[in-house]
């Protein structure tokens, strides 16, 4: 188990927390959106930063992975940590994401494994697939969390349910060992989780 989660650590972060957020309705965010359509990254930019600086956290997310890609600007980690950061802290779940896959990993701000697990916790209970598999590699390597295969299986098992491959690869290697009682008691905190969370 250590030497699957190890490769997989940290796997969140700007491959599968960085797309295009497009939920502002704002005329200059749709025009940022547009401009970034045709490759041109420097109108988006120019169209989202009095956005990001009026503190709307769409498009400090968005103003983020323009720093993060280098696109309409030199890439820069530590800027982009910064527009992340803000966004998160207004709720915004991919920049949780985002920005706890960053803390994880050392990217543009200094590692922290506590930080990491804080704000991938918040994005994973918005049921951020990426953020569930992230939280329960945590548990499973009990960095800036305890080490707990019961909490690990439950947030692989989540992030499974929504089809996520890393997630599904980690569930049935975690099934070889765990005790087929502890699988089924994880298995319905599960259950239980997404009928309060999801009225499913």
């Amino acid at each position: 188990m250590n030497m699957y989660v190890r490769n997989h650590l940290g796997a969140l972060l700007v491959v599968a927390a960085f797309a295009w957020t497009q939920s502002v309705p704002a005329q200059d965010f749709q025009a940022g959106r547009e401009a970034v359509s045709r490759g041109d990254f420097a109108t988006a930019l120019a169209q989202w930063q009095p956005l990001a600086e009026a503190g709307d956290a769409t498009a400090q997310y968005n103003l983020g992975m323009l720093h993060a890609r280098g696109e309409g600007v030199p890439q820069d980690y530590e800027i982009a940590a910064k527009w992340f950061k803000r966004a998160a802290e207004q709720g915004q779940r991919d920049a949780q994401a985002t920005i706890g896959g960053m803390y994880a990993r050392g990217l543009g701000i200094e590692q922290d494994y506590e930080q990491a697990a804080e704000w991938l916790l918040l994005a994973a209970k918005q049921h951020h697939a990426p953020s569930q598999f992230e939280m329960g590699i945590l548990h499973a390597k009990g960095q800036g969390v305890l080490r707990d295969d019961s909490a690990a299986y439950f947030w692989i098992e989540l992030a499974a349910r929504q089809n996520y491959q890393p997630a599904i690869e980690a569930k049935q290697a975690m099934r070889k060992f765990m005790p087929p009682v502890q699988i089924e008691l994880v298995e319905k905190r599960v259950d239980d989780w997404l009928q309060s969370n999801t009225g499913q």
